[in-house]
């Protein structure tokens, strides 16, 4: 039962009521009298009127009424007493597609009955938000497609999905720029990029590498730079559309190229660099003796006349390095490190801007080719450029010391700058990168140990000389004065044993090489050993120390046990250059034919003075040398003496000990009585002929 708010409650039931008051009223009345008595039968509201003296109460006496829906309103006063959302005071939003968001900008509406298309707000996601109500797909929750709808309600259509796309006529990948669709898929016959230059032609496309082929041909021309670019040079072709990208020697005339057949007419028709080749038995001259023979010298003839051979595809007989096959590292430069990442190039002859295996430090690492100050040979310098190539800028950087001197000791405990013995390079190469940059270095002394080219297995490594440096051996590492060092004593090695020690297979082509420096470059005091010129090293010219171009002094040295396949020494002296060799021991540099203690190869000259020869294939071997002087020399026990491929221009042997005698003042032909030279103590026994019979005048 439920009545009006007026204070008093009755608690009744069908049948006679009774009437309390709630505690703090006070009602009295004389007397009282209830003027009406209620009975009721059903359920219904009945009105009740108290009467009291001086008043009244009137009550609405409701009997009967229940809440179904449990939502604290009967079914009285009640719209819907099944429904527990549907009540006095509801508040609905307008959610007319039923996706749980009601339409942003709608009004609300606050009834007991639910309206049409409403909803309470439990039971949606959100409030507002929806910017179609019409249609439940669109909502802030979903998924924005292409569709030209705003589908998230976020004030965007098709946001992130519409892209432009571009016709790909000639279906090269590569769209044109001038005709385009956009949409959310690409098109039949469209891409995504514009970078196409001809739609019309499927060969010119971006980062298509043209060759010169002037002559339409089918054959690119020999030694044209290719042109990567998209548009199609005048002249020039796609790899596709040739034959070959090189070989053309005359791309003016269709009919001569690699491809074309040889014909008598005086003409390299099939660019081989002959002519008439195999129409008439022609040999041609091997002046450089690689095997290679000469095209524009040539005798015909039944057979080959000594120094001639049957082919012709030397392309520079003047040099054995230009030779058919020959492989060429990039080095624009000329810092004798090949361009990292740049194509070689096989062929005869030598490419602009290109060497020989043999005539590098090494075939790749260079990471700047147009700066012959920057390679991995180079010192670090303070100039916020990566000098050595090894990605660091300025690293570990050493300044120009002080001091004329170097000091290098394999176990110094210090700073390792090279300043001084404690602070002394642990390496021989460091010093030789700090005196390359540092004018004011004019020598290096380096402790007893074993020094070698590299800590790798690069087999191209070797110790550079440097012009106007000397580098002297010996050293105990405590001395001051250069005269106090003892080279026989603290013995310094210079050895090319890189890789697995004592195999010789993996070991440096070449331990020291020299290029163009004066008789101002010293070295002094060492054992120089282990070297094997192998062909892996390309020219097959290797040795102790390879000089090229060069003048050194070289004095109080060891050469020992270096090897080769082809062209090996002690000392290897090639091109112009004289080299002055004193007082040094060469022992059992063995090889080929071409091996020997010295080998003097197209050099300008060789001074030789005091030096022991012992167990060499040849003590001294020459071939087109303008001028040979030795002196105070012993020759002793080598398979050949003086070897002359070629007799040098002038040649002067004096009071040295040849066996099997020598023309020249003062020369013997007798045991020179070594103490043990199978030991390597050569040292005369005191009844040695040797004994004074030099010339105290022989520098």
């Amino acid at each position: 039962m439920s009545t009006t708010d007026l204070g008093p409650s009755f608690v009744t039931n069908p049948g006679p009521f009774n009437w309390t008051y709630p505690a703090g009223l006070t009602f009295s009345c004389n007397p009282c009298q209830v003027v009406a008595t209620v009975t009721a039968s059903t359920p219904g509201a009945y009105p009740v009127s108290v009467s009291f003296g001086g008043g009244s109460i009137s009550y609405l006496l409701t009997f009967g009424a229940d809440d179904t829906d449990g939502d604290s309103y009967n079914d009285c006063d009640d719209c819907n007493d099944n429904s527990p959302i549907e009540k006095p005071g509801q508040v609905w939003y307008k959610d007319s597609d039923g996706d749980g968001f009601a339409e942003t900008g709608a009004a609300s509406i606050t009834q007991c009955a639910r309206p049409i298309g409403y909803k309470a707000q439990f039971e949606l996601i959100a409030t507002t938000g929806d910017c179609n109500d019409g249609n439940a797909a669109v909502n802030p929750y979903a998924n924005e497609v292409c569709d030209g709808v705003d589908n998230n309600c976020n004030g965007f259509t098709d946001e992130g999905l519409i892209g432009t796309y571009y016709r790909d006529a000639d279906n090269d990948g590569y769209g044109n720029p001038a005709m385009s669709q956009q949409g959310c898929s690409i098109p039949p016959g469209y891409v995504s990029n514009s970078s196409d230059c001809n739609d019309n032609s499927a060969v010119e496309k971006p980062g298509q590498v043209w060759y010169k082929d002037s002559d339409g041909d089918g054959y690119a021309q020999t030694g044209a730079a290719s042109i990567t670019q998209c548009a199609r040079p005048a002249g020039y072709k796609a790899q596709i559309e040739l034959t070959a990208t090189t070989g053309d020697c005359n791309d003016g005339n269709a009919a001569i190229n690699p491809g074309a057949s040889e014909v008598c007419d005086n003409i390299d028709n099939n660019c081989n660099g002959s002519t008439d080749e195999g129409l008439i038995g022609a040999y041609y001259r091997d002046a450089d003796n690689d095997g290679y023979g000469n095209p524009a010298m040539s005798q015909q003839g039944c057979s080959a006349p000594p120094g001639y051979v049957s082919n012709n595809t030397d392309c520079n007989d003047n040099s054995a390095i230009e030779k058919p096959g020959q492989i060429w590292y990039k080095d624009s430069d000329n810092d004798g490190y090949a361009e990292t990442g740049a194509a070689s190039i096989t062929q005869c002859a030598r490419p602009a801007g290109y060497k020989a295996q043999i005539e590098l430090t090494a075939t790749t690492g260079d990471c700047n080719d147009g700066n012959a100050a920057i390679n991995p040979g180079a010192p670090e310098v303070c100039d916020n450029l990566d000098n050595n190539c090894n990605t660091a800028i300025d690293d570990g950087i050493n300044c120009c010391p002080s001091s004329n001197i170097l000091y290098v000791n394999d176990d110094a405990p210090g700073a390792n700058d090279g300043s001084s013995w404690t602070d002394a390079f642990t390496g021989l190469q460091d010093a030789l990168a700090l005196a390359g940059r540092c004018p004011s270095v004019t020598e290096i002394w380096v402790a007893a140990g074993t020094y070698k080219p590299t800590s790798g297995t690069d087999r191209n490594a070797a110790f550079v000389m440097k012009d106007g440096v000397a580098i002297y051996g010996g050293f105990n590492g405590t001395e001051t004065q250069l005269s106090q060092r003892d080279w026989v004593a603290n013995v310094a090695i210079l050895s090319g044993d890189i890789g697995i020690p004592g195999n010789n297979a993996d070991n440096t082509f070449s331990v020291i090489r020299s290029f163009g420096i004066g008789n101002s470059s010293i070295l002094d005091g060492f054992t120089v050993t282990q070297a094997n010129a192998t062909p892996a090293s390309g020219d097959l010219l290797g040795g102790g120390i390879y000089n090229e171009g060069s003048s050194p002094v070289i004095r109080n040295c060891i050469f020992s046990n270096n090897t080769g396949s082809y062209v090996n020494a002690g000392v290897l002296n090639v091109a112009s250059g004289t080299p002055t060799i004193i007082n040094c021991i060469f022992i059992n540099n063995v090889g080929s034919i071409y091996s020997s203690g010295i080998f003097n190869f197209t050099n300008t000259g060789c001074s030789i003075t005091n030096c022991t020869f012992y167990g060499n294939q040849s003590a001294i071997l020459n071939q087109s040398v303008d001028l040979l002087l030795v002196s105070n020399s012993i020759l002793w026990g080598n398979n050949n003496q003086i070897n002359n491929i070629t007799t040098p221009a002038t040649l002067s042997v004096s009071n040295s000990i040849i066996q099997g005698s020598f023309p020249g003042t003062g020369n013997l032909n007798k045991d020179p009585l070594f103490v043990d030279p199978a030991n390597g103590d050569f040292h005369l026994q005191l009844c040695s002929p040797a004994i004074d019979a030099g010339d105290d005048n022989a520098n």
